[in-house]
């Protein structure tokens, strides 16, 4: 493992932690898990037991294989320059935790262009990477995506399918507000199917029913793959066109259902 710390001046602003430099495979999850240890702000990186993360870890790297080279130099340049335009737009009052694992995961590798990650606590983001083609460009986005659910949890639960919808929504425009890249994932439903699916889904948006959330967000059922990331992204595109002045900040400290009933989505 590798520590690096983010700062402006003398402030530190994330704490970054690389895991993706190995030369065996044998035994890669136990000695990741060997050097991560308890911080009581986050936990063990974001999980409040060991076996919590080794589980966790395991279903995100998949079946440890091959994967090329993960260039550590380029992943800290450009994750300390995506945190500091992330934090010229949102205040955080404790500093951000960052870990980076490799992921010999297939679908990571052919459906997300090498990069995906998770904020399962406050000020906490996963990130693991598959060095395949274009995953420069995939990291940035995913740090900002991350970002948002790392921040928002300081002021809102995020239990509830409403929960995921809005703050995935929140999530895709903020990474589309730095990066200037559009939303792949926004882009997965025409916005007449997208009302389509919320409307029929209506009565579950308070639930936090586990399959019925994988069928939504993941494709694992009736509805497209990515369907809930489009959702919230109409969801809070309504929300934010009828807004005066865009303020970050307040936006991640209101609660899913406000940012609902003040959009127009379904009108």
């Amino acid at each position: 493992m590798k520590k690096f710390t983010i700062q402006n001046d003398e402030k530190p602003l994330a704490y970054l932690n690389l895991f993706t430099d190995f030369d065996s495979k044998a035994d890669l999850l136990d000695r990741i898990l060997d050097q991560i240890t308890y911080d009581p702000d986050i936990g063990f990186a974001g999980f409040s037991h060991k076996d919590g993360l080794r589980e966790h870890l395991k279903w995100q790297m998949g079946e440890i294989g091959h994967i090329g080279i993960i260039d550590e130099s380029k992943i800290k340049v450009i994750i300390e320059k995506t945190i500091k335009k992330c934090l010229s737009v949102v205040n955080t009052t404790k500093p951000v935790h960052i870990f980076v694992f490799p992921t010999f995961s297939e679908f990571v590798r052919e459906k997300m262009n090498g990069v995906t990650g998770y904020s399962p606590w406050r000020n906490t983001i996963l990130v693991y990477v598959n060095p395949v083609q274009g995953w420069y460009t995939q990291i940035t986005g995913t740090i900002c995506h991350e970002f948002v659910h790392a921040v928002a949890q300081n002021y809102n639960e995020l239990i509830t399918i409403l929960d995921q919808l809005i703050f995935d929504g929140i999530a895709e425009h903020f990474s589309e507000h730095v990066t200037g890249n559009k939303s792949m994932l926004g882009a997965a439903l025409a916005e007449k199917e997208a009302k389509r699916i919320f409307h029929e889904i209506h009565s579950k948006l308070d639930s936090d029913d586990s399959p019925t959330r994988k069928e939504i967000f993941y494709g694992a059922g009736k509805y497209p793959m990515w369907a809930g990331y489009s959702i919230g992204y109409y969801i809070v595109g309504s929300f934010l066109k009828g807004q005066d002045k865009i303020d970050w900040n307040n936006i991640l400290k209101t609660s899913p259902k406000n940012i609902l009933e003040e959009s127009r989505f379904l009108v």
